[in-house]
């Protein structure tokens, strides 16, 4: 199945019908996936016969499939202190929490066997999240 992306989604709008839109066309880049087509065919049908008293409910069951959709620690949502700024986004607190318990490593002290979730985190602030493998490393995603 494919991700979707770190970052915004829609900005500056609590107009639903906008974020609907917004959201329908982040799940377009996902083309090769079967899941993300399927869907972007559903809500594309719902959003165009949706009343507009109902549209609330149509984008609450989009946020709730579109976790499908998300890279391991993210969450799908706004951002703190700006409802208005709808995306994934890192999801810092469960990574944290997930690196205290151990089942999430930094990338320094994982040995070449390791297979898990790893974590890096420069000097400057930066981190990437990678799936780890033996001695190789996929990346699932970095922020600056």
């Amino acid at each position: 199945m494919g991700t979707l992306s770190i970052g915004t989604i829609s900005q500056g709008t609590l107009i639903t019908s906008e974020i609907i839109e917004a959201i329908l066309d982040e799940m377009k880049l996902l083309k090769k996936d079967d899941d993300a087509k399927a869907f972007v065919e559903k809500y594309t049908k719902e959003a165009a016969s949706v009343s507009e008293e109902h549209e609330a409910e149509l984008l609450a069951e989009m946020e709730d499939e579109i976790h499908e959709f998300l890279p391991p620690y993210t969450y799908f949502g706004t951002i703190e202190g700006d409802g208005a700024h709808i995306g994934v986004f890192p999801d810092l607190d469960h990574l944290e929490m997930d690196r205290q318990d151990g089942e999430v490593i930094d990338a320094d002290s994982a040995s070449d066997g390791h297979n898990g979730v790893v974590v890096e985190v420069n000097d400057h602030g930066n981190m990437s999240l990678y799936m780890q493998k033996g001695s190789e490393r996929s990346l699932i995603w970095d922020v600056v």
